[in-house]
């Protein structure tokens, strides 16, 4: 595969990781726990799955601050898509910008082809 191709199959792997998506309409979200503290910061532990539509993001503990517009996943991080399935211990991510980082990361697509990172980022749309 090409190095530009490559890149652009990267960026659509990111776009699996919007954490908008985690806390918009149509979204079920369960965990073992859900906590939402007085600054409106949510934070999800425990067999943490957020699915919607047809992607399903899975981690040990999710975070979401709204009033900043971030959202922290650690652990076991396992994203599911027709796209393409990501694995990372731990990511974070801008809902506004939709920039981020994913840490020790791996993104295999359908076509086979895989991707290995200590650090993967999105950095546009």
């Amino acid at each position: 595969m090409r190095p530009d191709t490559l890149f652009r199959y990267l960026l659509v792997c990111m776009a699996l990781m919007l954490p908008e998506a985690a806390f918009a309409a149509d979204v079920n979200i369960t965990a073992d726990k859900i906590v939402r503290d007085a600054k409106g910061v949510a934070t999800a532990s425990g067999k943490v799955e957020i699915k919607r539509t047809d992607e399903t993001l899975k981690a040990d503990n999710v975070r979401y601050d709204a009033a900043h517009h971030r959202l922290n996943a650690e652990g076991n991080i396992h994203i599911q898509s027709p796209k393409a399935v990501i694995e990372a211990k731990s990511a974070e991510m801008d809902t506004v910008s939709k920039q981020g980082t994913l840490h020790d990361a791996t993104v295999r697509l359908p076509g086979g082809e895989r991707l290995s990172a200590k650090q993967l980022e999105r950095v546009d749309d």
